[in-house]
Order: structure tokens, then C-alpha cells, then sequence
């Protein structure tokens, strides 16, 4: 069996407001997002199975501004 590697492994896109953000991605991307709360920040982590790229909105103290810096993109080692 080959085994099969993502170009990426986990995405964070920066946000304001994340209501507003996750409800354009939810209509966009036809999906639900699922809302956590991690060290100060609140999460809207997409849907993605184990061999899937993962990601999330981000918002919160710990968040980078989204007026500073664009989405984090995690490589695979």
C-alpha cells in the first residue's frame, strides 16, 4: 500500500470576527465549523478526516491580527 502525504498538513486563516467569518465559510464550503475555545483564542476548525489537510479560523488574545499577517501554513516534516 503507498502511503500518500499532503502538500500541507493544517491551515490557520486570522479573523475579526468569527461569527461573521464562519458563516461565510459554512455557506461557501457547503460545511459546518466546529467552534473551540483554546488559550484565550476562539477556533472554527473545518471538518477533515485522518488523512485530510485540517485548519481553522482563528480569532481571540493569541490570534494574529488579520490586518498583519495572512493565513499560517503548516508543512508536513
Amino acid at each position: 500500500m503507498q502511503s500518500t502525504r499532503n502538500a500541507i498538513d493544517w491551515f490557520e486563516i486570522p479573523v475579526r470576527d468569527m461569527a461573521r467569518a464562519a458563516t461565510f465559510y459554512e455557506a461557501l464550503l457547503e460545511t459546518s465549523i466546529r467552534r473551540e475555545t483554546i488559550a484565550n483564542s476562539t477556533l472554527g476548525v473545518f471538518g477533515y478526516d485522518d488523512t485530510g489537510v485540517g485548519g481553522c479560523l482563528i480569532a481571540g488574545e493569541t490570534a494574529p491580527a488579520p490586518s498583519t499577517s495572512g493565513t499560517l501554513i503548516y508543512l508536513p516534516a
